[in-house]
């Protein structure tokens, strides 16, 4: 999924982040630092079993092309 909590209020990502887990054995959900905070990680950091960061880097320069790097989170409890 990516970004499902975009345009909704907390109410409502909080409802949506609750029902996620019942979608399947494994759900990969990208979103924001804004959109995980507060209710959805409230709410999801008890069945997170893995989380990242993709961190980008522009390239700036000769020969240095753009580059996405994934650091490894530590989540709070991992199943």
């Amino acid at each position: 999924m990516d970004s499902p909590f975009g345009a909704l209020d907390d109410d409502h990502r909080r409802q949506v982040a609750s029902l996620i887990p019942d979608l399947a054995n494994q759900v990969v959900i990208l979103v924001t630092d804004s959109q995980w905070g507060g209710s959805v990680e409230s709410e999801m950091e008890e069945i997170v079993g893995a989380m990242y960061t993709l961190d980008s880097d522009d390239g700036t320069g000769d020969g240095n092309y753009p580059e996405t790097r994934i650091r490894t989170e530590t989540a709070t409890r991992v199943n």
